[in-house]
């Protein structure tokens, strides 16, 4: 392996910090402090206007179009990508803005030199004091290095997240020969990220103005985790064995899948969940492989978000109880009421259900009890849909 991540990390601190400590020595302390000042002028000066910067270089026109209207056509002459170019365009956004800081700062930095250069005239101390000199110029490469390394080490840091996830235990991104893994445990990786007093997380945001939401690299390095964890996680549906109906195999089975669909959105914060909703309809020809989805369930439509999961799983728990239920005598009339609504709103463990096609027969007392039931929903559809699921229509649907 050649040099590691850590080691040219460690050479940028070390070149920079030397160069800068055998400045102050020539320049002395009055000096020393006038070219510290400029440092950190030209890093409030790129902290406060990146987003500005970056809008400018976004909304900068060549031949007629916007930089931002030539990347959203360019990526939507893929037919792949063209779901996705309106979800891609703030992560581009996201890292031009990063792209815009590092390349800022250090733009300023040189013209911060020029002017060091006009003003050192003007500061003429009586004694130079070279040895603080050094001690500021330590100082000011420790802050030049560490202002261009953190946003490169929070973007190596997400990248290497994607390059950890697997689907069927195979990694999606195989990036083992960079080194990231034991980057992401030196010394350096830890000063970087946890004494960067947020300035990672400033950078790597973007703001939408159209739709008034904030992007960040981390939420949507997340966002597509999360879609792909949950694809892996709704592909293991349609190999659940419903040959024998609903059993307490199959039923145990989904309920599983349901529950780690609940863990993924447990885990999850709101921009993921607000993204991955979006993402949904890219993760319908990724879940089915590029073929169609096995079991008949309109995935466009699914929010993770409204979802939960954990309820769900419960119905379909139920509906085995109702399945193996020989008598609802011990169910109040308004217990089941709640039931038969609850799995009426069902976003997903009815059409799962449906699409199961299960030959349900019911004891003529229970098939009664439920009838009364699914017979005070509101809606006729909801009505239908259910005593065709149950069987209750004595084998004859009614035509609409």
């Amino acid at each position: 392996m050649g040099i590691s991540i850590s080691t040219i990390f460690l050479g940028v601190f070390i070149l920079s910090i030397a160069v800068c400590f055998l400045a102050g020595i020539i320049r002395g302390m009055s000096r020393g402090i006038f070219s510290l000042i400029l440092v950190l002028l030209c890093f409030g000066l790129v902290f406060v206007f990146e987003g500005t910067i970056t809008s400018f270089i976004m909304h900068y026109e060549i031949q007629g179009q916007t930089v931002k209207e030539l990347i959203t056509n360019t990526l939507a002459q893929n037919p792949e990508m063209e779901g996705l170019v309106s979800k891609l365009v703030p992560l581009i956004e996201i890292l031009v803005g990063i792209v815009s800081f590092i390349v800022g700062f250090v733009a300023l930095y040189f013209v911060s030199r020029i002017i060091f250069f006009i003003g050192k005239f003007f500061i003429r101390p009586k004694k130079k004091r070279r040895l603080l000199g050094g001690v500021i110029g330590i100082v000011q490469g420790f802050i030049i290095a560490f202002l261009v390394c953190v946003p490169i080490n929070g973007v190596l840091l997400e990248v290497n997240k994607l390059s950890n996830v697997e689907v069927n235990g195979e990694k999606v991104i195989t990036l083992d020969a960079i080194g990231f893994d034991e980057y992401q445990d030196s010394a350096i990786c830890n000063i970087l990220t946890n004494y960067d007093g947020g300035l990672f997380k400033h950078v790597a945001q973007y703001a939408d103005e159209d739709d008034g939401r904030t992007y960040t690299l981390t939420g949507q390095v997340d966002s597509v985790i999360t879609v792909i964890k949950i694809a892996e996680a709704v592909t293991k549906l349609p190999e659940v064995n419903f040959e024998e109906g609903l059993t307490p195999d199959s039923v145990e089975d989904v309920t599983t899948i349901l529950r780690d669909l609940e863990q993924i959105k447990n885990e999850s914060s709101e921009e993921v969940l607000d993204t991955v909703d979006e993402l949904i309809h890219s993760a319908v020809d990724m879940i089915g492989g590029g073929e169609e989805f096995p079991i008949d369930i309109d995935l466009s439509n699914l929010s993770v978000k409204d979802i939960n999961f954990e309820n769900e799983a419960v119905l379909v728990e139920t509906v085995l109880d109702i399945v193996e239920a020989e008598s609802f005598d011990t169910i109040e009339d308004e217990q089941l009421d709640t039931l038969v609504e609850t799995f009426a709103d069902s976003k997903l463990v009815l059409p799962i259900v449906e699409a199961a096609d299960m030959d349900i027969n019911l004891p003529d007392d229970v098939a009664e009890k439920l009838t009364e039931s699914i017979e005070k929903l509101e809606d006729p559809e909801q009505v239908q849909r259910l005593k065709e699921l149950f069987n209750l229509y004595g084998g004859v649907i009614p035509q609409p």
